[in-house]
């Protein structure tokens, strides 16, 4: 059975829901009381209760130590309390519950302890405050509990059954998981660098006493810690008298808290807990019983529990060892204990806590007996081989002890049987035992194996199965070849040898003199095997066996080895070598160690040792196993670090040391390294004799951590080295700083170098070479020689040292004939410097350099900041920076007293006070913000020593830092002055200090004033119930003698000699009273001593208050109101719904009536006991809880809740209740509105305030009604009412072209600078239709804004702005709003009223065929023109293009001083030259393919014009290159105008009879010989089309005699295409010019044009109405007109054009009218109203449909 028991230290501290967690005390498993049942806890122990002197441990072993991140030694820092310390062969010992330590082998304890009748050789620790027993015997020696939760003494668990489980774990049987913490949230061994588990011995052999303990263990806060001590005791080596005791150092638990004591046996019912006080404990009722810990029952120093075994249980040390064991027969032996007789039993069955009924409820024994003293040991006959048995002991002495479990063993194989094994793959963990042993002597096992698989889980994870020669696992393994598996040290470290996956199944003989062979099987994936057992006759000769080397040297070593021949022969040979090869040495001794040394064997280099027994001539054993071992480094051989391999790091924790000296007196150790990788962190040494004491060959490496400077690190190769000691030694250590450094794998790997040996130089060279007394401007350098001149080179440290007594390269100063010590002088402060030296010999001879040395000057002194006293300095520490090495270690030779002042290698502040007089003096130490492992040390040396380090003299102990509670530093430091004068003070930092600290110095005079209070503690609260004096108290002022006290303003006590007061009225119920609560109350407290009274105005602050709902505080908005819950301040637990049982404090708001929502912000101070702070806000009203938060947090640390307008109504009052579980603190507590922000009229009233909430403004103030009204106010009703209505001068049409979807769009004019909206209007109606807006708008400037609710524009349509006046467009958008949600120009550029009369000539206009460099032209404006040389720089045109839809707008001024190169005169300005600009961000190039709209206007001197009519635009290359034509249809070209005119057909060719197309201008330009042109004539309705022959003519008689002829009285839809290649290919239209090609293209060429043949019968150039007859397409009516009312009718408008657009012009080419008409079924049938708007003369009338255009002549005769 593994009885794995427990020590547990387990004070146990409760927590919420009543779990606990458990801190230094004892739990012990222990066995039976009575002769019926194994030993209990109760029955076996008497507790004894003492007093005295709590003894620390001197030195000993450190196995756990907090170190912080970044500092050598980091490990196991994270409070866990599963983290176990099980094995030292285990990473830094460690385990966790997520790594199964299985292979834990324990540490070894000093001696066998007997506990509960069974006998411990190994422990293991746990960090959260308990050990565990484990024994070697046992397939795991020890085993570690797994669980971290909430189990204790009470919980109950299911044993470990006796088979294999997930995790197989061998004989690990009854073994409960139960740990001595039990609270899942808690932390354990925080205090950073401060807690440690040290284990030791105090005392000789064989009363020693086994101590394992616990140094500043806290539980995570710093404020409750404490120290404790685990004892075993050997008791003279009699298991009666070891006993076990709790020893209490000094303990520190502000918070009374439920603790378990005692002692936790292997089941429930085992138990011997305690409860009481600490200082007379008794027996607790269950193992659930507690005593309180906290308060004033706390444990003093000095006091013991011990729990030493009762008399009567007379516990028997019993053993069954396996060396006897046989496959019939056990031997059962035990220690004389003074027992008059043994009894014994051997069972098939475990009866360990199996309950009331023990041993005789178990079955029967196998074999039993009584012994009588004298005899102490039994041997058990008749056993079966293969089978598993428990022997048991109990002793008589004054009555009948308890029965102890003296082991569990299972019987060997015997000869004959089968040794079969199987184990699943997968099965992870089974690590069983088997042994052979034969019945009868002189025997020895065979085992033959027909089959053997091993499976391997990884590479790390080997299954592996251990052969042992003998009954043991301690024998020599029969096959050792494999190498180990998984890295050193790790959890799953495999030892080498055993077999492995793929080995050739074996036959094993036993050689040794039992005949017994063992095997051990560790297994990662499953193994099975198949063998037979044989036995044959043994040997007369054996072997030896645990061959192996006490030491080693460079040539050889010491070595031992056990046998029982009278010789032995020993032979050594190269590494891995048969027996049978050639000896490097040999030889035969009768003892052992033999020491061997052989010139032929090399320093660090591996051999192979074979030994052999001689028992008489002729009889010798066979050749042992190979043992492989290698020579220290020395002459001739390599150099490396212990398991030196390229892949592979060296152990983390590593610290060795090597020394290498020559094998001939008078030689000299060179070492010449070829690799080198050590870690950052890490540092190789090298220094110059036999020993680290030696002088160091150092580099310029600084220290790290508790490492010093000198070291090498890195991968750059040191050295070489050449020692220049007189024996000629080197010495080199390798030290890690326990964490890794390196990035991968073998990143840090070490060191490989050779050793060479020879001669020393005749000259030799000086040794130890030394720096000291380093100041700022000197050094003394010192050195060890047996010369008499030497020679000194110094400089920076890139120097090249030279030879003899010149100098080297670079810079360098070289003094001569000098004797050590020297005194460098003339050296620059805080500045870097190489030195070495040689010796002069005669001759003159010289010899080699030194190593060189390394060394920085101190600070300049002058450089010192000057503080006056009192005044307070900031140190800004930076984490890991370094600060000069000549204030590191020991160069403070005066300053001992700093602590650790190795750590102090930080940056260093020079600082310089007056001392007025001597006496004394104080360092203060107000605030410490270090984070980190932060200190800083403080030291003292007169003006007049200077300021180098050895002047300076502690003034205090390093100060460690501030935690979470507040605790940690010393505040102050006092120290005393010889005489008045002035003096240095250094602050050292750490090189792990982070943060910043404040200090000043005191000096003798007026008292320095009271930072803060005591009590009650600044801006915190006092409850108001209690009847009970304020005790006002504060720290100490340094000097004073007295205090001058004063209460709200007033003096109350007059040179007070105490730093507490209270008077009978200051009670805080009578405060309430006086000022009410939550009232700010003032006290100031003003030092005074001889040299008078201080000048000290600050007041501290207070209010009573919070302790319920009665005396709830009030708070105000956004103002921080302080507070504290601690029971000294009066609180307690009234909260009591919340569930907490905390001290809670109450506050109250109430919201105002914009309240939207409310942020409550806490933030904590100082605190003690927990740092988990809780707020709730509690509705008055119904105290119903509508927001909460709660958490850990650390000082300084501040955490908001959030609530928002469904939990937080206005005009409504809330409890805040800062409450708490157990943690006790100071905090601020904050309560800020969040207002409505809403303001639906943007009046910036806030719309709970707001009689108008919709409209900007309150009823009567003024308001903006828009242009259309001179002032308004607005009303009763919240609506601004117009007033001084301004008349409407301009009538605007609007018209849109609608999509499918006319509900989906709106439209707004909206007033420029005020985006007031002056009209809207929409949905739209009808769909694929027209609608007309008619308004009106003041004069002014505004926009429009045409929305789509769907986004995807009209799809179809567009819109157009006009002027109704003279139907002029302000912004034409027709078919161009297709996309977006929004048409609008950029930003809020829109248009200004009355427009201007500005505006393009008609060729200009509405052109959507423009290229780059074509010019534009606007009509000239007589006002501009007559500016040409008078105001030429301000006087011009200003032509905008914009998109109506947004995407381009961009406004270019044409002065006539400018010119885009075109021509003089006044008109030049009227041209524009597209783009004929340099393109910028802020004068963008016309976009192309872009429909633009362009507007103009003229400046006169410098006044602007207002923009004048719209005409489209578009810049398209492409149509360019090859344009559309048409007719001819300027109305300025009178003799050739072509569209919509009557013509005659037939005739010789006459103006009546031709027609004309404009000419192409093509962009390139070509030859007008290349251009063709060819006229189409359609009628659609009547499916008439005639298409004339290419011509090269624009002009066409209409009079051809081939071909259709034109019909008279009809009107024809005339286009025009061109070719611009001489008919090669043609602009638009088919590829061919047939008759049909033409024809069948239904797209138009370009404009169409009407023109209608004359009547056949008198021809006279017109007639008074145009009709086209049938079917035709278009009429127009009467024509002549009386100018009031036109009739149009059209048919077969093209599917898909839902609107037609009529523009009429004048001559001039004026557009005078503008109407957009619906299409209905195809179709326009309509009047157009006239309004007698038009006066007498001819028009031109043009109609749009789609592609079509048509142009008729209207005549207006009124």
């Amino acid at each position: 059975m593994n009885f794995t028991q427990r020590i547990l230290g387990s004070i146990q501290l409760a927590s919420r829901k009543g779990r606990a967690f458990a801190l230094g005390a004892l739990s012990l498993a222990v066995c039976g009381d009575s002769a019926a049942q194994l030993s209990t806890l109760q029955g076996s122990y008497d507790l004894s209760v003492a007093s005295g002197t709590y003894t620390p441990l001197v030195g000993g072993e450190v196995i756990y130590s907090y170190t912080p991140p970044g500092v050598a030694g980091f490990f196991g820092t994270t409070y866990n309390n599963v983290f176990y310390y099980p094995d030292p062969g285990l990473l830094n010992g460690l385990a966790n519950n997520s790594a199964d330590p299985f292979l834990a082998s324990g540490y070894p304890l000093p001696f066998p302890f007997t506990f509960n009748g069974v006998t411990w050789d190994r422990v293991a620790f746990a960090k959260a405050g308990y050990i565990s027993f484990g024994s070697s015997s046992l397939a795991i020696p020890v085993w570690m509990p797994q669980h971290g939760g909430s189990e204790i003494f009470n919980s109950a668990t299911t044993p470990f059954s006796s088979g294999t489980t997930a995790y197989a774990r061998g004989e690990v049987l009854e073994q409960r998981s139960r740990v001595g913490f039990a609270h899942t949230g808690g932390p354990w061994g925080k205090s950073p660098g401060v807690m440690l588990i040290k284990v030791g011995v105090q005392g000789t052999a064989p009363n020693r006493t086994y101590v394992v303990q616990y140094e500043n263990f806290e539980t995570g806060n710093a404020a409750m810690t404490g120290n404790f001590q685990i004892r075993l005791s050997e008791g003279g080596g009699n298991p009666n008298n070891q006993t076990v005791s709790i020893a209490f150092g000094s303990f520190t638990w502000p918070t009374t808290v439920p603790t378990a004591i005692g002692l936790a046996g292997s089941t429930n019912a085992d138990w011997f807990t305690l409860e009481g006080t600490f200082a007379a404990p008794t027996l607790g009722a269950s193992n659930s019983a507690t005593m309180s810990l906290g308060g004033a029952n706390v444990p003093t120093s000095g006091l013991t529990y011990t729990w030493t075994p009762k008399t009567t249980a007379c516990v028997p040390q019993a053993t069954v060892p396996v060396s006897e064991l046989k496959p019939t027969s056990a031997t059962i032996q035990w220690v004389d204990n003074g027992a008059s007789s043994h009894d014994y039993e051997v069972r098939a069955q475990d009866v360990s806590g199996m309950g009331a009924d023990g041993l005789p409820g178990s079955g029967g024994a196998v074999a039993s007996g009584n012994v009588p003293t004298g005899t102490f040991n039994v041997s058990v006959t008749g056993l079966t081989s293969n089978t598993t048995y428990y022997a048991y002991v109990r002793s008589t002495c004054s009555a009948t002890g308890a029965w102890s479990l003296a082991g569990k063993f299972t019987t060997p194989l015997d000869c004959g049987a089968s040794f079969n094994f199987s184990a699943a793959t997968g099965t992870y963990g089974d690590h069983s035992v088997t042994r052979i042993c034969p019945t009868t002597a002189g025997q020895a096992a065979v085992a033959t194996f027909s089959s053997l698989t091993l499976a391997d889980w990884n590479s790390d994870r080997q299954t592996s199965l251990y052969v042992y020669n003998g009954p043991s696992t301690s024998g020599d393994q029969l096959y050792n070849g494999a190498a180990a598996a998984g890295p050193t040290g790790a959890i799953y470290y495999i030892p080498s040898g055993g077999l492995r996956a793929g080995a050739t199944p074996p036959t094993v003989v036993s050689s040794h003199p039992s005949g017994c062979l063992t095997f051990k099987l560790v297994s990662f994936q499953g193994a099975s095997w198949n063998a037979a057992v044989t036995c044959e006759a043994l040997p007369t000769c054996f072997p030896p066996s645990g061959v192996s080397a006490t030491t080693t040297g460079p040539q050889g070593g010491s070595f031992t080895w056990t046998g029982t021949s009278p010789e032995h022969q020993y032979r050594i040979v190269a590494n891995g070598s048969p027996a049978t090869a050639p000896a490097l040495a040999e030889g035969i001794s009768a003892t052992v160690p033999v020491s061997v040394t052989d010139g032929d064997l090399v320093g660090g280099t591996t051999y192979t040792l074979y030994v052999r027994g001689i028992c008489s001539p002729g009889d010798t054993s066979a050749w042992t196993n190979a043992y492989n071992f290698t020579t220290a480094p020395g002459c001739g051989g390599p150099f490396n670090n212990a398991g030196y391999n390229v892949l592979v790091n060296y152990p983390i924790n590593t610290d060795a040391t090597y020394t290498i000296c020559p094998n001939v007196g008078g030689d000299v150790v060179t070492v010449a390294f070829t690799d080198f990788s050590v870690g950052s962190g890490d540092r190789f040494y090298v220094f110059d004799g036999p020993n680290t004491s030696a002088g160091m060959l150092a580099s310029s490496t600084a220290g790290v951590g508790a490492f010093p400077s000198g070291g090498y690190t890195g991968t750059a190769l040191p050295g070489p080295f050449t020692s220049t000691h007189p024996g000629g030694c080197l010495t080199f250590r390798l030290r890690a700083n326990g964490q890794s450094d390196g990035f991968g794998i073998g990143s840090e790997h070490g060191f490989l170098g050779n050793v060479t040996c020879g001669p020393a130089p005749a000259c030799s060279v000086p040794n130890s070479v030394t720096m000291s007394s380093v100041g700022g401007n000197s050094a003394e350098v010192s050195w060890v020689g047996g010369g008499s001149s030497y020679i000194v080179e110094y400089g920076a440290p890139g120097f090249t040292p030279g030879t003899g007594a010149t100098a080297g390269s670079g810079s360098s100063t070289v003094v001569t004939n000098v004797t050590s010590p020297y005194t460098i002088t003339g050296l620059s402060p805080t500045t870097n410097y190489k030195v070495v030296v040689r010796q002069a010999c005669s001759g003159p001879t010289y010899s080699t350099n030194s190593f060189p040395v390394n060394f920085v000057t101190s600070i300049d002194c002058s450089t010192a900041t000057v503080l006056a006293c009192g005044e307070l300095a900031t140190i800004t520490a930076v984490f890991g920076a370094e600060g000069n090495p000549a204030y590191a270690l020991g160069n403070y030779s005066n300053a001992s007293c700093t602590g650790n002042i190795v750590g102090a290698q930080g940056v260093e502040k020079l600082y310089r006070i007056t001392a007025p007089e001597a006496g004394n003096f104080q360092l203060n130490i107000p605030v410490n913000n270090f984070t980190s492992y932060g200190q800083a040390a403080y030291m003292i040396a007169p003006v007049s020593s200077g300021c180098g380090a050895a002047a300076f003299s502690c003034i205090g102990t390093g100060l460690s830092q501030v935690n979470g509670s507040g605790i940690g530093i010393p505040s102050t430091i006092n120290f005393t002055l010889p005489a008045a004068g002035d003096y240095y003070v250094l602050a050292d930092l750490y090189t792990s200090s982070q943060g910043t600290q404040q200090f000043q110095v005191f000096c003798p005079g007026l008292a320095p004033c009271v930072p803060a209070p005591t009590f009650p503690v600044n801006n915190a609260s006092i409850a108001a119930g209690s009847a009970t004096p304020i005790n006002f108290s504060w720290p100490a002022a340094f000097g004073a003698t007295g205090y001058d006290v004063y209460f709200q303003g007033g003096l109350v006590a007059s040179n007070h000699p105490s730093t507490t007061i209270n008077g009978a009225a200051y009670t805080p119920a009578n405060i309430a009273t006086l000022y009410g609560v939550g009232t700010t109350v003032t006290w100031r407290v003003v030092p005074r001593n001889s040299y008078g009274v201080s000048d000290c105005t600050t007041e501290f602050t207070f209010r009573v208050g919070g302790d319920g709902a009665a005396n709830a505080i009030p708070l105000t908005n956004g103002v921080a109101s302080g507070g504290s819950n601690r029971a000294v301040a009066g609180y307690s637990n009234l909260n009591t719904a919340a569930g907490y049982w905390g001290r809670d404090v109450f506050h109250s708001f109430t919201t105002s009536a914009c309240a939207d929502a409310v942020d409550i912000e806490l933030c904590l101070g100082a605190w003690i006991d927990q740092n988990y702070p809780i707020f709730e806000v509690r509705r008055i009203a119904d105290n119903v809880v509508v927001g909460s938060s709660l958490g850990t947090m650390n000082t300084g640390q501040c955490r908001t809740l959030n609530l928002n307008n469904v939990a937080i109504d206005p005009n409504t009052g809330y409890y805040l209740i800062v409450d708490a579980y157990a943690g006790q603190y100071e905090f601020t507590i904050e309560y800020n509105e969040v207002l409505s922000t809403a303001d639906a009229d943007e009046d910036g009233l806030l719309d709970c305030v707001d009689g108008c909430p919709n409209t900007p403004g309150e009823e009567g103030s003024p308001c903006y009604a828009g242009p259309l009204f001179g002032s308004a106010v607005v009303n009763g009703d919240c609506e601004c009412e117009g007033q001084d209505p301004i008349p409407c001068s301009n009538d605007l049409t609007l018209e849109f072209q609608t999509d499918g979807n006319p509900n989906e769009t709106t439209w707004e004019l909206v007033e420029q600078g005020t985006d007031f909206v002056v009209q809207q209007g929409g949905p739209l109606n009808p769909a694929f239709g027209v609608e007309t807006n008619m308004t009106c708008l003041p004069d002014g400037c505004f926009y429009l804004r045409v929305l789509d609710a769907a986004g995807d524009g009209m799809t179809t349509g567009g819109y157009i702005l006009r002027n109704s006046g003279d139907n002029t467009r302000i912004i034409d958008n027709r078919n161009n709003f297709s996309s977006g949600s929004v048409s609008q120009v950029s930003g809020t550029q829109g248009f200004c009223l009355p427009i201007g009369t500005d505006k393009l000539i008609y060729s200009s206009c509405d052109k959507l065929d423009w290229v780059n460099n074509k010019f534009i032209v606007a009509s000239a404006n007589p006002v501009v023109s007559a500016q040409f040389g008078v105001t030429n720089a301000t006087s011009g045109y200003e032509f905008w293009f914009f998109d109506p839809n947004g995407s381009y707008s961009y406004r270019r001024f044409r002065s006539h001083a400018t010119s885009d190169g075109f021509g003089t005169g006044a008109t030049r300005a009227c041209h524009f030259k597209v783009n004929g600009w340099i393109n910028t961000p802020s004068t963008p190039h016309l976009p192309n393919n872009v429909l633009l709209n362009v507007r103009v206007r003229g400046r006169e001197a410098g006044d602007n014009l207002e923009f004048g009519p719209a005409c489209q635009f578009k810049l398209d290359p492409a149509l360019a290159a090859c344009p559309r034509v048409s007719l001819q249809d300027d109305p300025a070209n009178t003799s050739d105008f072509s569209c919509g005119v009557s013509r005659n057909f037939g005739g010789s060719g006459n103006a009546n009879n031709r027609i004309y197309a404009k000419p192409p201008q093509p962009v390139p330009a070509v030859a007008s010989s290349a251009v063709r042109y060819q006229f189409r004539f359609r009628i659609p309705g009547e499916n008439i089309c005639i298409v004339r022959p290419p011509q090269t003519s624009a002009q066409l008689t209409l009079n051809w005699t081939t071909g259709t002829p034109l019909q008279c009285s009809k009107t024809y839809e005339v286009d025009v295409r061109v070719s611009l290649n001489g008919g090669a290919s043609w602009c638009f239209g088919p590829a061919t010019t047939s008759q049909a090609a033409a024809c069948g293209d239904p797209e138009a060429w370009g404009k169409v044009c009407n023109v209608t043949i004359n009547p056949c019968a008198t021809v006279n150039g017109g007639s008074n109405s145009m009709v086209v007859d049938g079917n035709g397409s278009l009429t127009i009516y009467p024509n002549p007109n009386r100018g009031d009312q036109l009739f149009l009718s059209m048919s077969n408008v093209e599917e898909g054009v839902n609107v037609v657009n009529v523009d009429i012009f004048d001559m001039t080419g004026k557009r005078v009218m503008a109407r957009t008409i619906a299409v209905q079924d195809g179709s326009v049938n309509t009047a157009m109203e006239l309004n007698n708007e038009l006066s007498n003369g001819m028009y031109l009338v043009n109609f749009t449909a789609g592609t079509k255009a048509y142009t008729e002549r209207l005549v207006i005769q009124h």
